[in-house]
């Protein structure tokens, strides 16, 4: 088991399904494929490069976002006359763009070039491949496709160098940890499948009590009826009402499975008595477990989170920044969304408009460091110097912790040529984090002030605050393919619901003793009763070994029964036993783990159960609930198919011989 477990932990992380956005939420023409049509759209006229406006113009004229596109297309008309250097350098013009604009990511671009490089790599030029995905990942540092498919190429190219392919897919790993959008997709993907999993897992459980104890339950039920009633037509009653809740209620599946576990709790084990209470407390908790999925899956493509995680991390659109505009006028006091268009105006040279929505955000919260930061990086560019010098500084006192503070008040005091003071501070923001001051410094400008100073953004924790704030529908699990199912239940009460099951369960259970249910006999299967089977001494042993008079007598004690009879009932003991091992190898054979639940290892059953549901439902949502935005490649990635297929079977055929060993 512990190595089901450890492979099943690795398969975590392996199969975890792929992000998916909506193609709208990013401006993205897409084809009836699903590619971007970058290359089809009708090209502008090319024009050279713009000059960046100096840093000590008040009145520049705000930067074209255009010029990004004109760049990508220039790149494109060169390609086609032939001209692969000039291309080159076109693409590294882009990439200075992307700076000069302090744009974390141009993800739109990243994906054309990668489906570019992977056209290279299907007509066997691994080289160039190899060379458009790598300047795809400087185009994005932060979009996963490039590190993935660069492992795949690397992995066509040499298959015996798996350092740089693992480092690759580490990388990817990484880059999902960075970009929002794609690391709300793998969580609400991952928690999809693992609740998904957790309760249909719980739900074949019930069906698995309810084959196990029907018998027990049905022989109860016959003692509430007169002995002159038949057998068969009490049988048929008690069928009846345990199909009740499918009869006569619309909602029947789940009241049938709450339904089965009420009946079997009093027959139930211990550990599967334990399970029936977990059961009913995850029910529950479902209001609050199923209102998080559904956010997660929802909330990004509906609601302002996705604008706001566009403008910070990503290349915008005018669709992005109206958004972002009609969200205001019916909130006026959001903070994230008023820093988020102050970035944007800063970004273009709108510095008037950048200072009002950064002043606005000082307004709602004073001791919000990143706005003073960014305002000081506004007022340094339109050359108010005691503005920015006094508002570097207020950063720095409500977050000692900002690199960027510092550096830019160094940059502040390098400007002012007091080069003593620069170096203090920009050893201090060394200090804090080497690492991001290099970055700092290796994409440095003194001619614009993008790249002069950095711009604070949206930490990660506020766009996640916000995704589960701006949710527009209470329950929106609603929403979701097949929310409809939920019509009708009253999410709200599902927790007192699950309480009541709890208490009446345990109420349940300390009946168990007082009332005599039924037993099993542990070698022939027979349901044994006082009425039936009366015990014939305390001192016996029959009840201890859990047997019926015959049994105990056949197989403990070795005496008090006739040959005749004894050779009958090991014949009926040995049928049971068969038809019962029959039924174990089937049920595991079928689904991985009820042959466990059968026998009675229920925690080992369980276990297996919800990892082989796990595993059925990551194939199924194989490319995530919804689609990658923007696609790259619709084709299946085969080191990931041989590698869910091989920890699929891995574990499956664990699962199968840790039953037959239990056998």
């Amino acid at each position: 088991m512990k190595k089901i477990f450890l492979s099943f932990s690795f398969s975590i992380i392996l199969l975890t399904q792929s992000p998916a956005l909506a193609t709208e939420e990013l401006g993205i023409i897409v084809e009836p494929t699903g590619e971007p049509m970058l290359e089809t759209l009708p090209s502008p006229t090319i024009i050279e490069h713009a000059p960046v406006q100096p840093v000590s113009s008040k009145n520049s004229a705000p930067l074209e976002l255009s010029i990004i596109r004109e760049t990508w297309f220039l790149r494109k008309n060169l390609l086609s006359a032939g001209m692969e250097e000039e291309a080159r350098n076109a693409l590294e013009k882009l990439y200075q763009e992307r700076l000069n604009f302090s744009l974390e990511n141009l993800t739109l671009y990243a994906s054309a070039l990668i489906r570019e490089g992977l056209q290279y790599a299907r007509e066997g030029n691994l080289s160039r491949a190899i060379e458009l995905i790598k300047f795809s990942q400087k185009l994005a540092p932060d979009f996963p496709p490039a590190y993935f498919f660069l492992a795949r190429i690397y992995l066509t190219a040499n298959k015996f160098n798996p350092a740089r392919i693992i480092t690759q897919y580490l990388e990817g790993c990484a880059a999902i940890g960075r970009n929002f959008l794609w690391g709300v997709n793998l969580v609400s993907n991952s928690a999809l499948i693992f609740f998904g999993s957790i309760f249909l897992s719980f739900a074949i459980y019930g069906f698995i009590l309810l084959l196990k104890y029907l018998k027990l339950f049905l022989h109860d039920f016959s003692d509430l009826f007169p002995q002159a009633v038949p057998s068969s037509l009490t049988a048929i009653l008690g069928i009846l009402v345990v199909l009740a809740p499918l009869l006569f209620f619309q909602k029947g599946a789940i009241l049938m499975l709450i339904w089965a576990l009420l009946i079997t709790v009093v027959y139930s084990s211990t550990r599967e008595k334990a399970l029936t209470i977990i059961f009913f407390l995850l029910l529950g908790l479902s209001p609050f477990l199923l209102n998080t999925i559904s956010t997660l899956l929802t909330s990004p493509h509906t609601g302002i989170v996705t604008e706001i995680a566009q403008a910070n991390r990503d290349e915008w659109t005018l669709n992005t920044e109206e958004r972002l505009k009609e969200w205001l006028q019916e909130h006026p006091q959001d903070i994230e969304v008023l820093f988020t268009l102050g970035i944007l105006n800063k970004r273009k040279g709108n510095y008037e408009m950048a200072k009002q929505y950064y002043q606005k955000t000082i307004e709602l919260d004073p001791k919000f460091a990143p706005s003073y930061n960014n305002l000081a990086n506004v007022f340094l560019a339109t050359e108010e110097l005691n503005q920015a010098s006094r508002h570097y500084k207020r950063a720095q006192e409500l977050d000692p912790s900002m690199v960027s503070a510092r550096y830019n008040l160094a940059q502040f005091y390098y400007k002012q040529a007091l080069l003593t003071e620069g170096e203090r501070e920009l050893g201090l923001a060394k200090r804090l984090n080497s690492d991001r001051v290099s970055d700092y410094t290796s994409i440095y400008s003194s001619t614009n002030i993008n790249r002069l100073v950095i711009d604070e953004l949206i930490p990660s924790s506020a766009i996640w605050r916000k995704l589960f704030s701006s949710s527009s529908s209470p329950y929106p699990v609603m929403e979701l393919p097949g929310g409809h199912f939920l019509n009708g239940w009253e999410l709200k009460k599902m927790s007192l619901v699950g309480l009541i099951l709890i208490l009446f369960s345990l109420f349940l259970i300390s009946l168990t003793k007082k009332m005599g249910f039924s037993r099993v006999c542990g070698r022939c299967g027979k349901p044994l009763c006082q009425r039936c089977q009366p015990v014939i001494s305390e001192q016996s042993g029959i009840q201890e070994e859990g047997l019926c008079p015959q049994c105990y007598y056949t197989y403990i004690k070795h005496g008090g029964v006739e040959p005749g009879v004894r050779a009958k009932k090991e014949l009926q003991v040995q049928r049971f036993q068969a038809r019962s091992e029959i039924l174990q190898r089937l049920f595991s054979l079928l689904l991985l783990g009820t042959g466990h639940l059968i026998k009675g290892f229920t925690l080992r059953g369980i276990a297996l159960l919800i990892i082989f549901i796990a595993f059925i439902l990551n194939f199924y949502f194989w490319d995530g609930l919804l689609r990658n935005n923007p696609p790259v490649d619709a084709s299946i990635s085969l080191p990931r198919l041989i590698i869910s297929l091989l920890l699929f079977l891995t574990i499956y055929g664990l699962g199968i011989r840790d039953i037959y060993r239990k056998e």
